[in-house]
């Protein structure tokens, strides 16, 4: 298992080029490279290991994926828009899912469509080993340009040879506690009572309300779910 870099399936893309000049000029340039790897470190954008093909052809640069476009477009100035969630840990894995290779996706809310890559899952944290507040993240290629990382509840999946994509939000609550075989688990179990009166609707552990039921995010994620999908 990869400790803070290792590779993944690579995939050629464009640099946001004022990503190369400390963000103080170049703006609006872009320039071709191949993306080949990942770091991750807990708490911050994943980003990737670029080898440029073009421009500066031969050179590499560790960039977020924020700099990253898979072909020219505006920048989104909300990191919520490309990476709701900073990575969970140091150590990771990186699986491209075969039933899903190259498949269509929707990105919730704006359901705006996009083509799936691979995905990374993280592990050897109190976050990224914690029952709730587990996420995995979804490389996606987004119409328009942007590249963005997701998990599974802002994701998704189109196949129609084995399903008709939903066109409602699905009533996911998230799984509480740990399933284990061993240690009577089951004792501490906690199972989802009726909505408290005290708390409005979005404030709920609610599978989409913010993240597969996570909260360890300050930022408010009920604008994501206040609408129909």
């Amino acid at each position: 298992m990869p400790y803070v870099i290792g590779n993944i399936p690579f995939f050629e893309c464009f640099v946001r080029a004022e990503y190369t000049r400390n963000l103080g000029d170049r703006h609006g340039e872009f320039y071709p490279a191949v993306a080949h790897a990942v770091r991750s470190v807990r708490g911050q954008s994943v980003q990737f290991q670029v080898t440029f093909t073009d421009r500066h052809a031969g050179a590499s640069f560790l960039l977020p994926i924020e700099a990253l476009v898979w072909k020219p477009c505006d920048k989104q100035m909300d990191m919520t828009y490309v990476q709701p969630w900073d990575c969970f840990s140091n150590d990771f894995g990186v699986c491209e899912l075969d039933f899903m290779k190259r498949g269509a996706v929707d990105i919730l809310p704006g359901r705006f469509p996009g083509q799936y890559r691979f995905t990374i899952d993280w592990t050897g944290s109190d976050l990224a080993d914690h029952f709730e507040q587990h996420k995995s993240g979804h490389l996606v290629f987004i119409e328009g340009g942007l590249i963005g990382m997701f998990p599974n509840n802002r994701v998704l999946w189109h196949d129609p040879a084995f399903w008709v994509t939903t066109t409602e939000r699905p009533d996911f609550k998230s799984l509480s506690g740990e399933f284990r075989a061993e240690g009577n688990q089951q004792l501490f179990r906690r199972e989802l009572s009726a909505p408290s009166p005290t708390l409005a609707d979005s404030e709920q552990t609610d599978f989409f309300a913010n993240g597969n039921g996570h909260s360890h995010e300050t930022h408010d994620d009920t604008r994501f779910w206040s609408r129909p999908i």
